[in-house]
């Protein structure tokens, strides 16, 4: 009597076909059953794997953890308020030599000609100039968002 409540209840959770089998013949059953089990492990280990795709803003902020290391909470809000993480965002200047602010930390062409506009536009490449520039996220006097403290809001 225990086996047939247990197959009763595995052909409610069954399709109709595997129904019609376990009525026909025991033998092919217990080969659907594992066919099935097998088929449900694979799909809960898919779903395991997968993870989220990243955002722009989660993956320019793993880099900027990556080059900045201890400092990059406030390389991150300086960005922020630059740039509001925008990658490919520029800024006319009205300044005499009338300068572009390029990329996440709106590197000015003026004062940073050695930085190409492919660099500036590129994020790993204006994080890592960023950097150099900041001297290693020590020295933010050159970025006005620093500055005037708009990257407080972002700490």
């Amino acid at each position: 009597m225990k086996i047939l409540h247990n197959t009763i209840l595995i052909c409610l959770l069954l399709t109709p076909i595997t129904v019609y089998a376990i009525r026909a013949k025991s033998a092919p059953v217990k080969i659907m059953i594992e066919e099935v089990h097998e088929e449900i492990q694979e799909t809960e280990l898919d779903k395991e794997v997968e993870e989220p795709v990243p955002t722009e803003k989660e993956l320019i902020k793993r880099e900027i953890q990556e080059v900045f290391g201890d400092e990059w909470k406030l390389a991150y809000a300086v960005m922020m308020s630059e740039s509001s993480g925008r990658v490919k965002i520029t800024n006319q200047n009205k300044d005499d030599h009338r300068s572009i602010d390029r990329g996440l930390f709106q590197i000015n062409s003026y004062w940073h000609p050695d930085v190409s506009i492919d660099c500036a536009f590129d994020m790993k490449c204006n994080i890592k100039e960023a950097y150099r520039i900041s001297k290693g996220g020590k020295n933010w006097n050159p970025w006005y968002g620093y500055l005037h403290g708009g990257y407080k809001k972002f700490l």
